[in-house]
C-alpha cells in the first residue's frame, strides 16, 4: 500500500530529526514560486482552478442547451444567459431595485430597520453577534431586541471606539 505521502519535495540536506517541515518541504520551498496575483499556491489551489473550470463548462453547456422547461438545466442556462445580457442590463438600469432602493431610501433609525423584514431576520437568525459603542437615540431599541440588562446597556453607552459586547450562540 503507498503511504499518500509527496516524496518529490523532500530535501535531503536537512535532517528529520532537525527540522521535519524543511525536510520534507524543503526542495518544494525552494524551487517553487508563488504567483504574485494570488497569496498561495499548491494542490489545494490546483483543486480549486479545476473545480472552478468545471462548474464554468457545465454552465455553459446548460446555457448552450435546449433543456426542457422547468428543469434544473434550464434554469441554470436562463440565469447565466441573463448575467451575459449586457445590452438587456443596460436598459433596465435600476429598475428590478427600484422599490427595494426606496424602501432602503425611508429605514433613518435602529427602529425602522428592525421593523423590517430583513433587518428582523438579520437579527434573529445570527449566531454571532456584536454590539459596539451605542448612542442614546438607539440604546432602547438595540436593548430590546437583544433583551439586554441595563448594565449591558450602560457598557453599550460607555464603551470606547471599538468596544462593545459578543455574544455567541443563538439569540
Amino acid at each position: 500500500m503507498k503511504s499518500g505521502l509527496d516524496l518529490s519535495h523532500i530535501d535531503q540536506s536537512v535532517r528529520p530529526q532537525d527540522d521535519l517541515f524543511r525536510f520534507m518541504n524543503g526542495k518544494w520551498l525552494k524551487e517553487s514560486k508563488i504567483p504574485e496575483d494570488r497569496a498561495s499556491d499548491g494542490a489545494f489551489y490546483w483543486l480549486y482552478e479545476q473545480a472552478e473550470k468545471q462548474v464554468k463548462q457545465i454552465i455553459l453547456d446548460q446555457a448552450a442547451s435546449k433543456a426542457a422547461a422547468g428543469s434544473n438545466a434550464q434554469k441554470i442556462g436562463d440565469l447565466y444567459n441573463s448575467f451575459m445580457d449586457e445590452d438587456g442590463i443596460e436598459k433596465l438600469g435600476l429598475s428590478p431595485i427600484a422599490d427595494d432602493l426606496a424602501k432602503a431610501a425611508d429605514i433613518k433609525t435602529v427602529d425602522d430597520f428592525l421593523k423590517t423584514p430583513q433587518g428582523l431576520a438579520i437579527i434573529t437568525n445570527s449566531s454571532i453577534v456584536i454590539l459596539l459603542k451605542q448612542v442614546d437615540a438607539s440604546i432602547e431599541s438595540v436593548g430590546k431586541v437583544f433583551n439586554l440588562s441595563e448594565g449591558e446597556k450602560r457598557r453599550l453607552l460607555s464603551a470606547g471606539v471599538g468596544e462593545g459586547i459578543f455574544f455567541a450562540g443563538r439569540n
